[in-house]
């Protein structure tokens, strides 16, 4: 039997009733860790922001980010305009903040949003190296300037005033193309907000190009995850940072201080690359990319050579009970992929399919805030709802 395609949310309603679709022909394999019938949930939309552009708010352009704000707020990231967007639970806009430009409240990259406490949210800037703080009502506050380090990314939330960045540790150029710049590994830091004082976690490995020749893109430099090499997964949550290292299966987590205190063994297996794997891994990174610049970039990611294993997984979230979920790798990205939700010594406690095209910002205790896109390219922003069969 083969799934069908996520083309519109009225299959994705109806018939993601995960009991009923386990056996689709290209289900991930087994954790090899446990034994016994390992339970598993069903999952269901129950916001969606961005299906019908003609609601105020609901035209979304490079989702940047998201997250659930307390019991009834939606905070949405959209770079595309350079705003933060604040929803309801219904789906409905109550707020619009930011806007384009180098004054305060305003951003020149709206990259990422993330909580700060309960009643307050920061906005990271990279092209002003600044943070942002506004209330989840949509108030601003303050703005922030920082000194990280070279082209930063903000990576997770710990708790309090802490979050944690990535930094391209040594950048080179490639001997493949002239104009390629990349980085070959990462350094994690984990910054406070209210001190202004930060500390490294450490070098990871990490391959991601982080500037392109503006033409073969159709204008404006970026940055592209490379097909070849080692990533490193990043999250953080209650005060801790978790570094996936999917080539091993292995999480390192790390306390707010920066010392080790744990590794956790992921619970799935890896296998060799098919013959789909060229095809499988240029879908995943062209994804989140616009449509019209899709052909420039497949053309310059067909152009390396692929690793011979495929990574264990490749997302992770840690949700608000504290279990790990990662995303076994899949070789058919229009199709189920299998979470696997672990506890903190790596023993496997439940699994959950979801479409294999989202991308989860946050997970809760009976609900996951995702991005994905429509039947017709469009961006949406979905909060699931699940329950144990």
């Amino acid at each position: 039997m083969t799934c069908p395609r996520l083309w519109s949310w009225k299959w994705l309603t109806n018939a993601l009733v995960l009991g009923g679709i386990v056996g689709c022909d290209q289900a991930a394999p087994r954790s090899d860790k446990g034994s016994g019938e390992i339970p598993r949930s069903q999952w269901a939309p129950t916001v969606i922001i961005g299906e019908e552009d003609s609601l105020p708010g609901h035209l979304l352009h490079q989702v940047s980010g998201a997250f659930r704000a307390g019991y009834d707020r939606l905070v949405v990231a959209n770079d595309g305009t350079n705003q933060i967007l604040i929803y309801d639970l219904a789906g409905s806009l109550v707020a619009e903040v930011g806007g384009t430009g180098a004054g305060p409240g305003e951003f020149l990259s709206a990259s990422a949003v993330f909580p700060l406490g309960s009643d307050s949210l920061v906005v990271w800037d990279p092209a002003t190296v600044r943070m942002s703080i506004w209330s989840t009502t949509g108030e601003f506050g303050r703005t922030v300037p920082l000194d990280v380090g070279f082209a930063p990314q903000l990576e997770g939330y710990l708790g309090g005033t802490k979050y944690v960045f990535s930094l391209p540790h040594r950048i080179r150029s490639s001997t493949r193309v002239p104009w390629d710049v990349y980085s070959d590994s990462l350094e994690l830091v984990i910054l406070d907000l209210g001190r202004l004082g930060q500390h490294s976690l450490g070098v990871f490995p990490h391959r991601k190009m982080v500037a392109a020749d503006a033409g073969d893109f159709g204008g404006g430099r970026m940055a592209v995850p490379l097909p070849d090499g080692a990533v490193t997964v990043v999250t953080a949550a209650k005060d801790q940072v978790f570094v996936g290292l999917p080539d091993v299966g292995r999480i390192i987590v790390f306390d707010s201080t920066g010392r080790a205190i744990r590794e956790i063994k992921v619970p799935l297996k890896s296998y060799a690359r098919g013959s789909d794997a060229v095809e499988r891994s240029i879908i995943l990174a062209l994804d989140r990319v616009e449509r019209k610049r899709r052909p420039a970039i497949r053309r310059y990611l067909e152009r390396f050579p692929q690793p011979e294993r495929y990574p264990i997984f490749d997302q992770m979230r840690v949700d608000s009970a504290g279990s790990v979920w990662v995303r076994e790798f899949s070789a058919s990205p229009d199709k189920l992929a299998r979470w696997a939700v672990v506890d903190q010594e790596g023993t496997l406690m439940r699994e959950v399919l979801l479409p294999g095209t989202i991308h989860t910002w946050q997970i809760g205790s009976d609900w996951a805030l995702a991005h994905l896109r429509g039947e017709y390219d469009q961006e949406m922003v979905a909060l699931f709802g699940f329950s144990a069969e």
